[in-house]
């Protein structure tokens, strides 16, 4: 018997389908429940890796800073910032696949608003908390070496090591930015064999069930309200 608490009537409402135009997506078939799980752990598992990546890796870089600098300030805003921009960043990547939650606080309310299912939330939050585990392990075997900067791009590094000569890490730059994109087209090729677009839908388009959409308000307080707008109106 399904739990007839408040959450479960707020799901209700988080659930209601918008309205599907005619065509090709009022025909199309329904999304496989099994693949969305699949979809939205892989976007938070990725998401929250390379949210917290970034964000260990400023922290690092800031408590690393020479000693001289004794004020506080410049630091904790540095470390500010790399969290701050790395979840922006992230999150608009990731929120149209997965909901770009990375925090398995904000997973527990969305599952208490009806905006998830227990299965999601569990799901969610395992591979928010090994994507956690991941970024640390890579910013931990990172830093304790010095490192080469963030080039990515084998032709930029290219050009100054002409010039100026090469170091004996020049492969660094070659072999680096192409690893990163084999595991960027493997991640590319999963989401799209996981046919993440019909599974999530696309939030740029109304004719979509993808973002529910409370109800109205209604009430005296509302009632109240119209009145008083149709007498100033009126006036």
């Amino acid at each position: 018997m399904p739990r007839n608490t408040w959450w479960s009537r707020r799901r209700n409402v988080f659930q209601q389908n918008a309205p599907v135009a005619d065509g090709v997506h009022a025909h199309a078939a329904p999304p496989n429940k099994k693949k969305q799980h699949a979809v939205a752990g892989l976007s938070e598992f990725v998401g929250t890796l390379l949210f917290l990546f970034f964000a260990y890796g400023g922290t690092n870089v800031a408590m690393e800073s020479p000693g001289e600098v004794t004020d506080p300030v410049p630091r904790l805003l540095y470390i500010s910032l790399a969290f701050g921009i790395s979840l922006l960043v992230n999150v608009w990547a990731f929120f149209r696949i997965g909901g770009g939650m990375f925090n398995p606080a904000v997973a527990l309310g969305m599952w208490i608003i009806g905006a998830i299912d227990i299965v999601r939330l569990l799901i969610v939050v395992l591979a928010e908390i090994t994507g956690s585990v991941a970024a640390a392990a890579l910013v931990g075997g990172l830093i304790p070496g010095p490192y080469t900067g963030g080039s990515l791009n084998p032709a930029r590094s290219f050009g100054p090591s002409i010039v100026v000569g090469f170091v004996p890490y020049h492969w660094i730059y070659w072999v680096g930015p192409v690893i990163g994109t084999l595991l960027a087209t493997a991640l590319y090729t999963l989401t799209k064999a996981l046919d993440a677009r019909r599974q999530t839908g696309d939030v740029d388009d109304p004719a979509l069930p993808v973002v529910h959409k409370a109800e109205p308000p209604t009430g005296p307080a509302v009632d109240i309200e119209a009145q008083h707008t149709a007498h100033t109106s009126a006036a």
